[in-house]
C-alpha cells in the first residue's frame, strides 16, 4: 500500500484543528494523580464525580483532569475491567507519549526509576519515516504504555512534560484506520515502515497505526471514559457530524456500558440549579473509530476551559 493511494484515500475537505486531550484508565485514581503530578511534574486541573450529588444522579466515576502543559489527560477510575499491563515493553500495545524538555528528561526518568516502574533504556526511535531521537518506553502506575520524548530545549510555561507528541494504536485492518482519521479528523498519511502507518494530526503530533492479527487486551476492553478529544471550530464541527451521521455511525457517551448510547453537549462548570449561571454548553459529541477506539470533537479545549483554576499537585516529604 503506497503513501501516496493513501493520502488520495483522505478527501481532506474535513479538518480538526488540534488534538486537544485524551483519557485514560485508572485502577487507583490517588495514586494515578500523585504519579502524574509528583513524578511527572502534571497538575490536577479538574475533578469529576466525586461528591454524592455527582454518583447518585448517575454522573461520570470519579476522574481527575492533569494538565501537562498545552495537553490535558483525563483519568477514569475503572470499576468493570482491570487495566492490563504490557507483557514486554518492546511489545505491539497502544502507548501514550509526551513531550518533555531536553534538559528534564534525565531527572523524570530518574524519578520514574525510583519508583521501581519497568523502563526500557534511553534510545533513538524510528517510526517509519518519523524519528525521535530520544525515547524511553516505560508504564505508569496503573498499568500504562507510556513514553518520554526528548522535544528541544525549554520548559512550557514551567512544565517539564509539554504536552502529548504521539501515540502508538493497534488496527486489525490498517486501510480502514486511515480511511476514517482522513475522512472525518483530517489527519495526513506522511510515511509507512514495517506494519507501520504514521499519520500527522493537524496540530503537528503523530498517530501511529500498527498493524496486528489481533487485539491485544488493552486495546479490546472497553474502558470507561477512554477516548481521544479533537478541538474544531462551529462550522467544521458541524460539517464533521453531519458527515458522521450521514454514514450511519453512532454517537454516544463514553462513560459507562458500551451499549449505552446517546448524543450530549459537553458542559463545564457546576450542574446544579443554584449554580446554573456558571454552566456553559459547547458543542461536543462522540464516534466509534476502528478497533474500538472512540473520538471526540468539541467547540472548546480543555486549555482555554481550565484557565485560570487552580492547580494542585501532590507534595511528598
Amino acid at each position: 500500500m503506497s503513501t501516496e493511494v493513501q493520502s488520495q484515500a483522505s478527501g481532506v475537505a474535513l479538518r480538526c484543528k488540534s488534538w486537544d486531550h485524551g483519557n485514560l484508565p485508572a485502577m487507583d485514581l490517588w495514586r494515578a494523580e500523585r504519579f502524574y503530578t509528583h513524578v511527572l511534574d502534571g497538575a490536577i486541573t479538574n475533578k469529576l464525580g466525586m461528591t454524592f450529588r455527582a454518583v447518585a444522579n448517575g454522573g461520570p466515576a470519579p476522574a481527575a483532569f492533569i494538565e501537562f502543559g498545552r495537553t490535558n489527560v483525563g483519568f477514569f477510575l475503572q470499576g468493570r475491567h482491570e487495566v492490563p499491563r504490557p507483557p514486554a515493553l518492546t511489545a505491539p500495545w497502544p502507548c501514550w507519549a509526551f513531550e518533555v524538555a531536553d534538559e528534564e528528561l534525565d531527572g523524570l526518568v530518574t524519578r520514574i526509576r525510583a519508583e521501581g516502574m519497568e523502563m526500557l533504556d534511553d534510545t533513538a526511535a524510528l517510526h517509519g519515516p518519523i524519528a525521535k531521537p530520544r525515547c524511553v518506553r516505560t508504564v505508569d502506575t496503573e498499568g500504562n504504555c507510556i513514553e518520554l520524548v526528548a522535544a528541544g530545549p525549554g520548559k512550557y510555561y514551567g512544565h517539564a512534560v509539554k504536552g502529548l507528541d504521539h501515540v502508538h494504536i493497534e488496527a486489525t485492518d490498517v486501510q480502514r484506520s486511515i480511511d476514517f482519521y482522513t475522512r472525518y479528523l483530517g489527519f495526513e498519511v506522511v510515511g509507512e515502515g514495517p506494519a507501520l502507518v504514521a499519520l500527522r494530526v493537524p496540530s503537528g503530533q503523530h498517530w501511529f497505526l500498527h498493524e496486528v492479527a489481533e487485539l491485544s487486551p488493552a486495546s479490546a476492553v472497553f474502558f470507561s471514559g477512554a477516548h481521544f478529544a479533537f478541538l474544531v471550530d462551529e462550522p467544521m464541527f458541524e460539517a464533521i457530524r453531519d458527515r458522521v451521521r450521514a454514514d450511519g455511525l453512532e454517537e454516544g457517551p463514553v462513560f459507562g456500558p458500551p451499549e449505552q448510547r446517546g448524543g450530549f453537549a459537553r458542559q463545564y462548570g457546576a450542574a446544579s440549579a443554584v449554580n446554573a449561571a456558571r454552566v456553559e454548553e459547547v458543542q461536543g459529541t462522540y464516534f466509534p473509530a476502528p478497533d474500538g477506539v472512540w473520538v471526540e470533537i468539541i467547540g472548546r479545549g480543555l486549555e482555554e476551559a481550565y484557565r485560570g483554576k487552580p492547580k494542585v499537585r501532590y507534595v511528598v516529604s
